[in-house]
């Protein structure tokens, strides 16, 4: 989850930095590549993530280690838990939020 708060966090500051310099004429294109870049960044960020977690994986493949089976039972359970009170906090009564259909657009 932090790497996804950080990927965010870039695109944010991209969003911040482009929408401060729009009129600059520095950016004879505009500041619209800035984002993309920040795209970029994020990606190139959370593919590394994902060679370290691939990594680890084949490591301890190579060479498993014990479980704490009870402790990460805890670690689960307090997750979940909380997952449902903030589903629970942030949902809506059936039927307040429904898309509309193509034809009631014309």
């Amino acid at each position: 989850m932090a790497t996804y708060a950080g990927a965010l966090t870039v695109a944010a500051a991209a969003y911040a930095y482009a929408k401060r310099h729009v009129s600059n004429r520095r950016f004879s294109f505009g500041t619209g590549k800035v984002g993309d870049l920040a795209g970029f960044a994020s990606a190139l960020i959370l593919g590394v993530v994902a060679l370290g977690i691939a990594f680890e994986s084949v490591q301890r493949l190579m060479d498993p280690r014990r479980v704490a089976f009870g402790q990460a039972t805890v670690v689960a359970v307090v997750g979940l838990a909380g997952r449902q009170r903030g589903l629970r906090k942030n949902s809506r009564p059936a039927g307040t939020h429904r898309p509309r259909l193509l034809s009631q657009h014309s």
